[in-house]
């Protein structure tokens, strides 16, 4: 591995976003394993989109609606759950009915079989279509079985990434880069389903091949990092391969080599402690808290995200300037002036000065909130705009450059004019232009 100080990015890097895997053409679903689904029962014509529905079965069973969880709704029918994983697991497309009576009840003894999973199946799309009319559209009956078809609006965390893995091993397909790596490692938090046990024969054979294909990927990558002597990010992909294999000892041990190799002895030293507490007599036990914890602050992550985006989007209904005080128009300011280093661009500095006639008038408070409400009706959105004195205001107008500023004194002053057309009053404007050229990396 050569000397880390080469040129890389140690940060690691989450990538959030929809599949949309799927898409919808002349009454048929394309679904996420590529294969054309139409006219089959449970879909129905001109059914409009509700939202998106993110069903996740890596780790553990886990279904989102826009943002929302729907788990406990789901709980209601363990047996619909279990369907429901089967279904969308299901070695082959169809599932037959006889093979789905056998993993729903394996060691009962039903007088009516065929009724009992009938009577399921219609509960559980009645279930689904009160959760979410798109998951309803995924449990369909066709001729021998059943499906599960997933249209735009939902993604399975599974089906995507086996995606991705086909997509390598086509002729002339992708290497694992790191955006697809990263992208990889989001959707792997674990083996599938691994917080139930004992696991079926259906669930552990695909569990283990997704998992080993999983590890061949990384070590893929790993490779690729080593040659490339980037330390930093071979040190940074292998924390993110621990996460989701918390127990695996090469992972552990290629974790320690990378810290050292940094230099970092101190951190390789509590590695080699926590690997060796991880693979004690104790190790079971304390794995399986450890790894609930690991899942229960992703999920509280994620939610924690949406709603954080919610909080900051929710009101945002201002479509004029802002007025604010001097504090937060300087750190307006040198926001945006640290976004035009990294992009280059153009903005506009002004200051408006209010003469009376008479210095003591006490009309001049009236006639300069007047000049406030006139700012924020002719300038534009993000425009700022505070009160430096008891009778100068100034004005930051981002992304406009000297060509406007005539344009804009003249728009301000007319209208002041129209509103308060005292002799004894005048209005005196001064605008400076600010233009930023795009920096290097290494200059910010």
């Amino acid at each position: 591995m050569k000397n880390p100080q080469n040129s890389e990015c140690s940060a690691d890097v989450t990538f959030c976003g929809k599949n949309e895997n799927s898409s919808k053409k002349s009454g048929k679903y394309t679904c996420n394993r590529g294969r054309k689904c139409g006219m089959i029962q449970g879909i129905k014509g001109g059914e409009s989109a509700m939202g998106h529905v993110q069903i996740n079965l890596f780790g553990s069973f886990h279904v989102e609606r826009d943002g929302k969880s729907v788990d406990e709704q789901l709980a209601r029918s363990p047996k619909g759950m279990l369907l429901m994983q089967y279904l969308i697991l299901a070695p082959r497309q169809t599932a037959e009915a006889k093979m789905l009576m056998q993993v729903m009840w394996p060691e009962e003894n039903s007088t009516s079989p065929d009724t009992a999973l009938k009577t399921l199946i219609s509960r559980q799309r009645a279930l689904l279509r009160e959760i979410s009319p798109e998951l309803a559209m995924c449990l369909v009956t066709v001729r021998g079985g059943y499906r599960w078809v997933c249209p735009p609006e939902v993604s399975v965390d599974v089906l995507e990434f086996e995606e991705m893995l086909a997509r390598m091993k086509l002729p002339g397909g992708a290497t694992p880069s790191e955006e697809m790596l990263t992208r990889m490692l989001v959707l792997y938090q674990g083996r599938l389903l691994a917080d139930q046990q004992p696991q079926p024969a259906w669930l552990y054979n695909r569990s283990e091949r997704l998992h080993q294909q999983f590890l061949q990927t990384v070590d893929s990558r790993l490779a690729q990092l080593q040659q490339a002597g980037y330390v930093h990010r071979y040190v940074a992909l292998v924390r993110r391969a621990i996460d989701a294999d918390p127990t695996n000892e090469a992972l552990q041990q290629r974790l320690i080599e990378g810290l050292r190799q940094t230099e970092r002895d101190t951190d390789a030293d509590q590695q080699v402690e926590l690997a060796a507490r991880l693979n004690s007599a104790a190790r079971d036990e304390m794995m399986a808290d450890y790894y609930d914890r690991i899942q229960r602050a992703s999920r509280a992550l994620e939610t924690g995200l949406v709603q954080f985006k919610e909080e900051l989007m929710r009101g945002e209904d201002n479509n004029r300037a802002i007025v604010c005080d001097r504090r937060v128009f300087r750190s307006l300011f040198c926001l945006q002036r640290r976004g035009m280093e990294r992009t280059g661009g153009h903005a506009l500095l002004g200051i408006l000065t209010l003469t009376e006639l008479d210095p003591a008038s006490e009309k001049r408070e009236a006639a300069l909130n007047g000049l406030v409400k006139i700012m924020l009706l002719n300038l534009r959105r993000g425009d700022v705009i505070t009160r430096l004195d008891e009778s100068t205001i100034a004005m930051f107008l981002p992304n406009a450059d000297e060509s406007a500023a005539n344009i804009i004194i003249d728009r301000l002053k007319r209208s002041f004019y129209l509103q308060f057309p005292s002799t004894g009053r005048t209005l005196s404007c001064a605008i400076s232009a600010i233009s930023v050229e795009k920096t290097k990396p290494e200059q910010r």
